[in-house]
């Protein structure tokens, strides 16, 4: 399998596609000029966020509005925050960022969700960053494809349906804290597996730990770090590569263990007495149409919802059709291995596996929900950086070049669009409750 390798850049001029253009305008300028369009096209799209309301009846009433929240950034607060599990959870950093925007402006909608977009379009510039790292770091793609994947991907997350959720329902902002800290330590890894300086391996350590404290799902940072060492070209197989790891996979363990402790706590969750699961076969299949639906979604974002109940309560039987999906998977892993197998693809798929695996129901936690919109936020990206990788092989050929960036550009505002109307979704409490009954009402209808 052939390793990346690093790339050169001439201190000057650099060559994309037989042109030579200044450094200056290809690492500047342009760079600039695309994240001023995602900026401008997401700001578009969240803009009817800025009239919306807390979600009152759904979670905002206790995640949002509570004692620690209106105890003000104190230092006594901040230890009790630190220190203690509320409601089956333990997220400091999140508690902490509702208590400092409450001291700021109260209980005011407004800011709240001026904030959240605030921090979805730095995760988006932070995206577009890494990702351009990440290209600099290897050779597989010219200039202008890298520009065109990194510009495709870092859109398509950035207006997409499902990350509406995350954005703005207030009580899942801890999803946008999580992600910035989360990519702000990928940074930092790897300008650490460039220059080998132990500033920037502590400060990944230090954003790992931050993140976890936003959100849960950052304990699998240390797996995504071998990733990035696996697309990088390292050697996986050295010694240094695993002693590395060593502390942050000790720090996951840890983490996990915090989590499991603070579900139980609640009376839910694996280290729990009083809380029945699903047994494993049917948590395997209930993983499987996960995955399967949020591939489909992030392709094909449809009737999405606030909340995707499990099909069967505990200890009753799973509906038939929930077999058909290890079938489904296994006919296209079979079909289309060799496609697969190409490195490029590789890399797109298990940075979504890896992402996807805290949220497959694989490990019974606290959850009402067998899918959500905001748990594949950060997974969704492996998704969209194998479209834009699609999008860009499909631009390469000449003779459709227009016909492929009139598609793309439909599909975008859709996708925006899509987005645009999700927002009045969560106008407030009573909007989430008509849909909600609206989709059961669709449902009772098909089974009739």
């Amino acid at each position: 399998m052939r390793a990346f390798n690093l790339l050169v850049y001439d201190e000057r001029r650099i060559e994309a596609g037989g042109v030579l253009i200044p450094a200056f305008y290809s690492s500047k300028v342009f760079d600039a000029l695309l994240i001023g369009i995602v900026v401008l096209s997401t700001s578009l799209v969240y803009w009817p966020g800025f009239y919306n309301d807390f979600q009152t009846q759904w979670d905002d009433q206790w995640v949002v509005k509570n004692i620690y929240t209106e105890s003000g950034p104190g230092w006594d607060n901040f230890l009790d925050i630190l220190t203690t599990f509320y409601h089956g959870q333990y997220s400091p950093v999140s508690q902490l960022y509702y208590c400092v925007l409450y001291s700021w402006f109260g209980y005011s909608p407004f800011w709240f969700h001026a904030f959240s977009l605030v921090l979805h379009l730095f995760n988006s510039i932070i995206l577009y960053w890494f990702l351009n790292s990440l290209f600099t770091r290897t050779n597989y793609f010219s200039f202008f494809s890298a520009k065109r994947i990194c510009f495709f991907t870092v859109l398509m997350f950035s207006i997409h349906p499902l990350s509406v959720e995350a954005v703005e329902w207030l009580s899942a902002s801890r999803v946008l804290l999580y992600f910035m800290f989360y990519f702000l330590g990928l940074l930092a890894y790897l300008r650490y597996t460039i220059s080998f300086k132990r500033g920037y391996y502590f400060c990944s350590a230090f954003c790992f730990i931050i993140s976890f404290g936003a959100k849960e799902q950052a304990v699998i940072f240390p797996f995504c770090l071998l990733l990035l060492d696996w697309i990088t070209g390292r050697d996986l197989k050295s010694k240094r590569i695993w002693i590395e790891k060593a502390p942050l996979f000790i720090l996951s363990l840890f983490f996990g263990y915090i989590t499991l402790l603070s579900q139980a706590e609640h009376g839910v969750g694996v280290l729990s007495d009083k809380s029945a699961t699903y047994p494993f076969y049917q948590s395997f299949l209930f993983a499987c149409y996960a995955f399967t639906e949020y591939i489909i979604k992030c392709l094909f974002p449809v009737k999405l919802l606030f909340l995707y109940l499990y099909p069967n309560q505990i200890g009753q039987s799973i509906p038939a059709v929930f077999w058909a999906y290890p079938l489904l998977i296994l006919i296209v892993l079979i079909t289309f291995w060799q496609f697969f197998r190409k490195r490029v693809v590789m890399a797109g798929i298990l940075f979504f596996l890896v992402h996807f695996l805290p949220v497959s129901n694989l490990i019974p936690m606290s959850r009402h929900a067998i899918i959500a919109d905001r748990y594949i936020y950060t997974g969704a990206i492996g998704v969209f950086f194998l479209a834009g990788c699609l999008f860009n092989y499909l631009f390469s050929f000449r003779k459709y070049r227009r016909i492929v960036l009139s598609v793309a550009i439909i599909y975008l505002l859709w996708l925006g669009g899509s987005s645009y109307l999700r927002c009045f979704a969560w106008r407030d409490s009573e909007s989430l409750k008509v849909e909600l009954i609206k989709a059961a009402r669709e449902k009772m209808y098909q089974s009739k």
